[in-house]
């Protein structure tokens, strides 16, 4: 799973930049793109963290899942978690071992016009993938995209 931003440039007055310019516009397009692909990265997990999606605060967890995040950390002896020991269980922020979240990467654009951000791991994708379509988290929402379009123009003017 990936996300993807698009961003287009529309500069008001082309016949009015150099061609100085226009190089220097051109030379900061990748490291511009990296740092909101960055940013976006960042949008994503703060936004989980505090317990809400794309479109508002997550749906609760069940009354079951909320107990067996309340009971204390262990596994059976196969390997299975037999509790979270969250001190609030209640709060629904995704994060149950902390594997998914913390698989959240960007790759940059390495030279390029296109940077990601991604899950790293199959297994990573695959839950986030399932948990998305109870509680969208994976993307931005208007607001979001705007802030980072934003960000990016303000990265390429500087």
């Amino acid at each position: 799973m990936s996300v993807g931003l698009r961003i287009s440039i529309e500069p008001k007055k082309l016949e009015g930049l150099t061609e100085r310019k226009r190089q220097e516009i051109e030379r900061r397009i990748s490291p511009s793109i990296d740092k909101t692909a960055s940013l976006g990265k960042q949008i994503i997990l703060a936004r989980t963290k505090k317990g809400v999606g794309i479109g508002g605060p997550f749906k609760r967890y069940s009354p079951a899942y909320v107990r067996f995040r309340s009971r204390p950390r262990r596994r059976s002896p196969a390997g299975n978690l037999l509790g979270l020991g969250k001190s609030n269980p209640n709060l629904v922020n995704l994060n149950a071992t902390g594997d998914m979240v913390k698989s959240v990467q960007v790759e940059g654009s390495k030279g390029g016009r296109i940077a990601s951000i991604y899950l790293a791991g199959k297994l990573n994708a695959q839950k986030a993938f399932w948990t998305d379509r109870q509680r969208p988290w994976w993307g931005f929402n208007n607001q979001e995209e705007s802030r980072l379009a934003r960000f990016f123009r303000k990265e390429i003017l500087r």
